[in-house]
């Protein structure tokens, strides 16, 4: 039962945060941002969490849950009230490096907490309904922030996604009390750093595999919103869209326990690899909303499986006491991704549009499918 309760809070600490990306790239628009300035606020999300991934998992193994998620989420909440204060394009850039900067402790004890409630036959379908618990997220958050700011507008968005993180923070402050205490690393554990994390092979390719998975996933999340403004949608629209591809991630991972029995975890991820990079290579060519609506269910399955196995073959692969260091370690990888792919391939949006830039990323997920080992069973 502790599980369920736990990714319930889960869901209500990534409200804010997850909102705000949407927000906070239509809010942008609005104000005259072009799409190389909406992709360095974006990145933005990932500029600190690259620097303190890693040391927001050692506060995680040495102090545990209670403190980490509660400052997060207190500091979310003051970063999506920059822009209620001061509504201008300066405002956004620092709401999304605070924003950024606080979740990612949160995030990291949520992570760490959740694959310590049992042994590795439990931890799999922990981790599963935690994904769940992500894909209701990623549902809900859309659609909110598209409701938000077509009936409330861009700034008051921001004020209420603020209450609602501060809110989150007082009631998981108070319930943490109640919350299992995880296995703490000895001081030897500490005095290690992560170089010694990336020695070991099979967690080094875990890194990278998820590295490409988020890149999907952030590349997506950003370029859907400028092509669905682009021709014509409404913000209500282009959140319903979105939140098709959650719903598909959520499906997927209702029944994901099952196909990792049969087969295993590598492989699996391959072919969610493969499906996402045949999926992008469609988006470009469609304007009609039902299709795209389509296209994103199908991205949806394909990286909806890739983001949990990414985090139950970090945990399994890390050595005792580090699972947190560990995991922090994957969202280096991830948020480095966050921070440089929006850049990069904004870029390349801003002179030849955007169907490089779908096709490019075809090609990265198409290519880390291939290139994975898991593909013809090596791990």
């Amino acid at each position: 039962m502790v599980i369920y309760q736990l990714v319930f809070l889960f869901v209500l600490s990534h409200i804010g945060m997850k909102s705000s990306r949407v927000l906070v790239i239509l809010f942008a628009i609005e104000l005259g941002a072009n799409s190389l300035v909406t992709g360095v606020l974006i990145s933005l999300y990932g500029l600190f969490p690259l620097v303190l991934a890693v040391y927001s998992g050692k506060v995680s193994d040495r102090f545990g849950f209670r403190y980490p998620v509660f400052f997060g989420l207190m500091g979310v909440g003051t970063g999506l009230l920059l822009p209620y204060l001061f509504p201008h394009l300066p405002a956004l850039f620092a709401s999304a490096a605070l924003i950024g900067a606080a979740a990612i402790f949160s995030q990291l004890s949520f992570q760490n907490l959740i694959g310590s409630l049992g042994e590795a036959d439990k931890r799999t379908r922990n981790y599963s309904i935690m994904s769940l618990g992500a894909a209701v997220s990623s549902f809900i958050c859309p659609l909110i922030a598209g409701l938000f700011i077509d009936y409330l507008g861009h700034i008051l968005a921001y004020f209420y996604l603020a209450l609602i993180s501060f809110l989150t923070a007082g009631g998981l402050f108070i319930y943490s009390k109640h919350i299992p205490i995880p296995l703490k690393k000895s001081e030897k554990d500490r005095k290690k750093n992560v170089a010694d994390l990336i020695q070991n092979p099979l967690l080094r390719h875990t890194l990278i595999s998820s590295g490409i998975v988020i890149a999907g996933v952030e590349l997506f999340a950003f370029y859907f919103p400028i092509y669905g403004h682009r021709i014509g949608f409404s913000a209500t629209l282009i959140g319903i869209i979105l939140s098709l591809h959650a719903a598909a991630s959520f499906v997927i991972r209702i029944i994901m326990p099952a196909i990792v029995k049969k087969l295993n975890e590598d492989k699996v991820l391959t072919f969610s690899l493969f499906l996402s990079g045949m999926t992008f290579l469609l988006f470009p060519l469609f304007k009609n909303a039902i299709i795209l609506a389509l296209i994103s269910f199908a991205l949806g399955l394909g990286l909806g499986c890739g983001q949990p196995l990414s985090i139950i073959l970090t945990f399994n692969r890390a050595p005792a006491g580090r699972s947190g260091e560990a995991l922090g370690a994957r969202l280096t990888v991830n948020k480095f991704i966050q921070l440089t792919a929006p850049i990069f391939f904004g870029s390349i949006g801003n002179i030849f549009g955007l169907f490089p830039v779908f096709w490019g990323t075809a090609l990265l997920l198409i290519g880390g499918g291939y290139l994975n080992p898991g593909r013809k069973g090596d791990l």
